[in-house]
């Protein structure tokens, strides 16, 4: 019984700090210029520490540069957004 008890604290300790990590990001997030290629991933850093004057975005992008023998090529881009 007080392993359960345990278990479910630590899932509830991961629920909350998962909820406040993802708060701060917007949900339609509109770049200038647009990243290169398809949008692969797209996340909130913080390159000066976790401070809110110091958010960043990071934009993971790829861009078909050719095909050959059935596999396809890609040129892979990292952008950082202010």
């Amino acid at each position: 019984m007080q392993r359960f008890r345990l278990a479910i604290l630590i899932l509830g300790a991961a629920l909350a700090f998962s909820a406040t990590a993802f708060a701060g990001e917007p949900p339609n997030y509109t770049y200038s210029p647009k990243p290169p290629g398809t949008i692969v991933q797209s996340q909130v850093v913080y390159l000066a520490g976790q401070a809110m004057h110091s958010q960043w975005r990071g934009v993971l992008s790829k861009k078909l540069v050719g095909t050959s023998a059935g596999m396809s090529f890609y040129q892979w881009y990292i952008t950082i957004y202010a």
